[in-house]
């Protein structure tokens, strides 16, 4: 099969990323990305998200920290339970 079409090869290509690099995001990677998301199709095109793009690493700690303890003896699902 050939595969010239970018969507197809983006399919085909995809993974999941399971261990990540201390390396920063480049503003130019983080832009298109963001508007990537922006031209997601939505639920009813509400587009009820929000995003933060957090890059500090003591906010992230802290973010994860805070996470982590309001997450203690509750019951979650999904990814949030590992």
């Amino acid at each position: 099969m050939k595969q010239e079409n970018t969507v197809i090869n983006a399919i085909l290509s995809r993974r999941s990323v399971r261990q990540y690099t201390a390396e920063q995001v480049t503003q130019e990677a983080l832009d298109i990305i963001i508007q990537c998301a922006v031209y997601a199709p939505s639920a009813l095109h509400l587009q009820s998200w929000q995003v933060r793009v957090v890059q500090n690493r003591d906010l992230l700690q802290r973010l994860n920290n805070s996470f982590v303890e309001y997450a203690k003896g509750k019951e979650l699902k999904g990814s949030a339970a590992r």
